[in-house]
């Protein structure tokens, strides 16, 4: 009983202890981390149209989104290609969506965004949750002729979340075993490549059986042909 009342004492009192290290009040807490769970961070790829001294060119960024930042709280953009850090609060926002523009396709990007109280709140610059983003990157194989076709492989989509690159021998064998899946699917009838290989030994097989044999009754018959003529 003692030993319960022990263990119960020090998680009162370590409760106690990372509530004393804030400045908010258990209540303002509570209703803090509520609200700080509203805030997530999305991507989408946009299309940019600009014009140089060469004339109009297009291309592509992701747009980066933070949404639901109030005046309770501002945010912090860290990622791991740079060093730069970007900071949103509620009047950098839209309707409490911050955006920014991002041009990296060659590798993929994590992004750490951490949500901390503002001077709106009785404790400012605490940091009540953290989100993650990766962007992923872009894959030169899915301008394939082939990919037209294919467009539903993992090795054909424009954009993929792996870290590792694509290779030629990946791409082209994944290519060969879809195509014979198709293949299989729309002739079901047909033979598979193996079946068309055993049956070809198979041939080869009794082809050179028939020639033994027709070797054999050949050989046969001369040796009777000479004993006869022999005698």
């Amino acid at each position: 009983m003692k030993k319960i009342l022990l263990a119960l004492f020090l998680v009162f009192s370590l409760n106690l202890k990372v509530n004393a290290a804030s400045l908010c009040s258990y209540k303002e807490q509570t209703e803090l981390n509520r609200e700080a769970a509203n805030v997530k961070a999305t991507y989408e790829i946009k299309e940019i149209n600009e014009t140089d001294s060469e004339g109009p060119i297009t291309f592509e960024v992701f747009e980066i989104s933070i949404l639901n930042i109030t005046d309770n709280f501002y945010v912090q953009v860290r990622n791991d290609k740079t060093s730069e850090v970007k900071t949103f609060r509620k009047e950098d926002t839209t309707d409490g969506i911050a955006k920014f523009e991002w041009g990296d396709f060659d590798t993929l990007t994590n992004f750490t965004v951490q949500v901390y109280s503002t001077n709106a709140t009785s404790c400012p610059n605490e940091l009540y949750k953290t989100v993650y983003l990766t962007t992923p990157m872009f894959n030169p194989y899915s301008q394939r002729a082939i990919c037209d076709e294919y467009s539903d492989l993992d090795v054909c989509q424009e954009f993929i979340m792996s870290s590792t690159n694509i290779t030629e021998e990946k791409f082209l064998d994944e290519v060969s075993k879809h195509r014979d899946e198709v293949s299989e699917e729309e002739n079901p009838e047909a033979p598979s490549q193996n079946e068309k290989n055993n049956s070809l030994n198979y041939l080869w097989y009794l082809g050179g059986g028939i020639v033994v044999g027709l070797g054999i009754v050949i050989a046969v018959k001369l040796i009777i042909s000479r004993n006869r003529g022999i005698k």
